[in-house]
């Protein structure tokens, strides 16, 4: 497993992107909530998991972007 705790260190960023195979939880839990500390650019790549429960299967869709999160940890 990969801790992703410690972003909530992370007070401010122009720009954040993160690939590694993290769970829906740590994604909902660590990963969401920062998303107001960066400014210009944002972008998850989560477990094959995760991405299956939100239909983002192929290489091209992947990378999540705020939407996507938001259908992923707000539904």
């Amino acid at each position: 497993d990969i801790n992703v705790a410690w972003v909530k260190g992370i007070e401010y960023s122009e720009d954040f992107s993160l690939s590694a195979p993290i769970s829906k939880d740590d994604v909902c839990n660590y990963i969401y909530p920062m998303m107001n500390n960066v400014t210009d650019f944002f972008q998850v790549i989560p477990s094959e998991e995760v991405l299956e429960l939100i239909d983002k299967n192929t290489f091209a869709e992947q990378a999540l972007g705020i939407e996507d999160l938001e259908d992923l940890c707000e539904s």
